[in-house]
């Protein structure tokens, strides 16, 4: 009798860990399952705000994995980010079906309504990304010029 209550028990806890290990592994919002050409489509037909972070070197572009990864988290419900690694046998024809660089370890391209918008020409940073994000067509931030290093920025009106 008591035996059937200890395996209710140790059931219970085993699938509570499982959902609980699932749902970390689901913890970030950048989505890495894109593989053909045609899930890509399909990606951009549904998705208006896409920034897709295309790996050719995995090692040395770690740094930047993570922070696509960071910023994702931050746009969530806001933009898509797609990370693509062109250094695999799926991925390479896909990138070069969308004739991506091989000559630099990684680079980032924006969607817009579908189509091609432009190359991600920005820093390398979560706060850029985000900014980039939320506004994709706009200028380039004081805060990221690097011709505005002498501007002072006044936050709250006090100097």
């Amino acid at each position: 009798m008591w035996f059937k209550e200890i395996w209710k028990i140790l059931l219970f806890t085993s699938l509570c860990l499982q959902i609980s290990l699932q749902v970390k592994r689901q913890k970030t919002s950048v989505i890495s399952d894109i593989n053909d050409i045609k899930e890509f489509k399909k990606l951009l037909r549904s998705k208006t705000n896409v920034l897709v972070l295309y790996v050719n070197n995995n090692r040395s572009s770690q740094n930047v994995s993570d922070m696509f990864k960071d910023a994702a988290d931050n746009m969530k419900g806001q933009a898509t980010l797609v990370t693509i690694d062109c250094s695999g046998s799926e991925g390479k024809k896909l990138c070069k079906k969308l004739k991506v660089s091989s000559d630099s370890p990684y680079s980032i391209k924006h969607y817009k309504d579908g189509d091609f918008h432009k190359d991600y020409d920005r820093g390398v940073t979560v706060s850029a990304m985000v900014n980039f994000l939320r506004d994709p067509t706009g200028e380039l931030p004081w805060e990221e010029d690097p011709q505005a290093t002498d501007i002072m920025h006044i936050l709250n009106g006090e100097v």
